[in-house]
């Protein structure tokens, strides 16, 4: 509903509130407390005028049928710790201190029993492990001539001729533990010999 139909009407805009419900009589004998905080929110709009009676009318009508309605609820400013008597603003203080030092005890013990009872090693970054380690180089080669002898790989020939080498070397060394072996066995006979010779001429000696 517009402006001038709610004028022909009689009726505000907002709500479409007839204008003969602003009346004394009728918010004293109301008791829908729904219209009641309708024409409150009308009376304190401005919209049909200023009538300061009517609004203190309204808000008691109100507390008389609707004594929960949110319209009767007031913002009230926070209470300031100075508006406090001494001894309340004494114990409120006083109760802020504690809790905080708690807070600070809770934090230590917390943080100790993280470690463990002990100072946690810093853990050392990339770029300090980086710097403490250092490759390694070898010492150079250097040849008779007091020149920086360059190392050439060897290649796979050089390597499997190095393994036959090898493998004669050790040939060697086994057919030489043979012939010594052997020749043990022929000592150890011949010791074995001479022995049982003496034997029996001792024997026929004393015979």
């Amino acid at each position: 509903m517009d402006d001038a139909t709610a004028a022909l009407a009689g009726n505000t805009k907002k709500y479409n509130i007839p204008l003969s419900h602003f009346e004394h009589k009728y918010i004293q004998n109301c008791t829908d407390g729904k219209e009641l905080e309708r024409i409150y929110k009308e009376l304190i709009s401005g919209e049909i005028g200023s009538f300061p009676a009517l609004e203190q009318l309204t808000l008691d009508r109100i507390q008389d049928i609707k004594p929960n309605s949110q319209t009767l609820r007031k913002d009230k400013v926070p209470l300031d710790k100075s508006a406090l008597p001494n001894d309340e603003r004494q114990q409120l203080d006083d109760f802020l201190k504690e809790m905080l030092q708690k807070n600070r005890t809770s934090s230590i013990i917390a943080k100790d029993h993280q470690n463990n009872g002990f100072d946690s090693v810093p853990i050392r970054s990339k770029s300090i492990i980086s710097n403490s380690i250092t490759p390694t180089s070898s010492a150079p080669v250097i040849n008779s001539n007091g020149k920086q002898k360059q190392i050439v790989p060897r290649s796979y020939d050089e390597w499997g001729k190095l393994d036959q080498q090898l493998s004669k070397d050790l040939s060697s060394d086994n057919e030489d533990d043979e012939v010594d072996d052997d020749e043990d066995d022929e000592d150890d006979n011949n010791d074995k010999d001479e022995k049982t010779s003496s034997f029996i001429n001792i024997y026929c000696n004393l015979n």
